[in-house]
């Protein structure tokens, strides 16, 4: 019922709006509103799309939607480079890749880890992820955490020869990223494994 009256409210704000619009142009006079607060006086804050309760007008809630979905798409794109560098035929190919996802001391430490493989042509060729889960926990400044579940398979793979070899049994995954904003893109920091429960 409190809905419908802030709606009903609503709606006979921009009626209002509209029929002052429409009787002062035919009396010859133009009228513009350029103040929304004149528009809105005296009504309750939501229907101005200002939440009453959290302060967040309708174009923060728009953003926050708009930067946690950016996060995410980042996040994925992040994952997949992972997985793309152990098809490299060397490290500084490697290292290349991994870092159009990765950056600090995560970089370098799948750097490290994956020297002993990559310089020895044992790579692998995921080709199948699935997401189970991605949730933005927080965002604060440049910085982020997402918790995220998927799943990937794919093969074992010979960067030399291009060749697959045996296949990898999908293998689970439940992580919490910490991202970085870096030239206008979410780059993954740290992770951290995420125990089930």
């Amino acid at each position: 019922m409190r809905k419908f009256v802030k709606f009903s409210v609503f709606v006979l704000v921009i009626l209002a709006v509209i029929v002052l619009g429409y009787g002062c142009s035919q009396g010859g006079k133009n009228v513009s509103f350029n103040d929304a607060a004149l528009l809105t006086q005296g009504l309750p804050n939501s229907v101005s799309g200002v939440s009453a309760t959290t302060g967040q007008t309708l174009g923060d809630v728009e953003n926050k939607a708009q930067v946690e979905g950016q996060i995410v798409q980042d996040l994925k794109k992040d994952i997949l480079n992972m997985f793309q560098a152990w098809r490299a035929g060397d490290m500084s190919e490697f290292r290349r890749i991994s870092a159009l996802g990765l950056a600090g001391n995560l970089l370098e430490a799948k750097v490290k880890e994956a020297d002993p493989f990559i310089t020895e042509a044992q790579g692998a060729d995921i080709n199948n992820i699935n997401y189970e889960a991605v949730k933005v926990t927080a965002v604060n400044g440049n910085t982020a955490s997402v918790e995220c579940q998927f799943n990937y398979a794919g093969y074992e793979y010979n960067p030399v020869s291009e060749t697959r070899g045996e296949k990898v049994d999908p293998v689970k995954v439940k992580r919490e990223y910490s991202l970085e904003l870096k030239d206008n893109r979410w780059h993954i920091v740290a992770e951290r494994n995420i125990p089930n429960q």
